[in-house]
This record gives C-alpha cells, structure tokens and sequence, in this order.
C-alpha cells in the first residue's frame, strides 16, 4: 500500500538531507565529485541503506504498482541533488550535460552500482579498492563531459 512507500520514503530522508546539505567545494570538478562520490558511497553502503534496498527489491515483484509509484515519486529527489551539484560545474563551464537527468543517474550508477550490488551480497570493497573504483568512476564521466573545447585541450 501507498504507507509501504511512504515508510521507505520516511527512512530515505535523512539520506536525501545529507545529499541536499552537500557544500560544494570550491576548486576544480574532479576534486568535487570525488569528494560527492565519497559520500554518496558512505551513505549508499550504509546498513540502514542496504537493508531498505533489499526490502524494496524483494517487495518489488509482489507490488508492481507500489514500485513504479515510488519511483515516480522518488526519482528526482534523489537525482534531483545529483543533477544540482553537476549543474554547476556545467555554469562554470567545466562539464557539459547535454542531457542533466541522464547524466546525473550515469554518475549515481557509475559511483556506487558495483560497490552497493556486492555489499547486498555480503562482499565489501577494501577502502583502497573502494577509493581507486570511484577515482577512475569519476574521471570516466568527467572526460566523457568535459566542454568540447576542454577536450581538444585536453587531447594536446
């Protein structure tokens, strides 16, 4: 029922709060979405985190409906803070996002896909691997939306 997803949406808010309360740094974008990536991957990895995937993914299947009305409801928010850090690396001229939801949702799995499917699965990351999985998942998608005229810069 609509109170399974407004429970699942209850335990999430304090993870939403700390992706909105994110500062961004001053300094370059990969610098910043590193330090972004680090705490997304704290908050993804958290206990309390894997057990409301585990929940909703289990639920899913039985609850169809339930599951497609919490994404409507829940897809933006979560992205939403992702798109806002991106965007303004982008103002700055830094980034290009051609396509600002995609873009964020490609940084959200690219950071913590591999990293929260093993945890659900009981395999955890040393913090080194953990920490050279997100620098290289953070210079892929910078490359990747670096301003064309970066890119040629960068190419030299």
């Amino acid at each position: 029922s609509e109170l399974f997803v407004a429970a699942i949406e209850h335990a999430l808010a304090d993870r939403l709060d700390a992706l909105h309360a994110f500062k961004l740094p001053h300094g370059r974008v990969t610098a910043a979405l590193l330090a972004f990536g680090r705490m997304l991957l704290d908050i993804a990895l958290q206990p309390e985190t894997l057990a409301l995937q585990r929940l909703f993914i289990s639920a899913a299947p039985r609850f169809p409906d339930l599951a497609k009305l919490f994404i409507a409801r829940n897809r933006y928010r979560s992205m939403g803070e992702i798109e806002r850090v991106l965007t303004h690396y982008a103002d700055k001229g830094e980034i290009e996002l051609a396509a600002p939801q995609l873009m964020a949702e490609q940084f959200f799995i690219s950071v913590i896909g591999i990293p929260q499917r093993a945890a659900l699965l009981g395999w955890r990351e040393t913090p080194q691997e953990r920490e050279r999985r997100l620098r290289i998942a953070v210079h892929l998608f910078v490359d990747g939306c670096r301003m064309r005229s970066n890119r040629r810069k960068a190419a030299r």
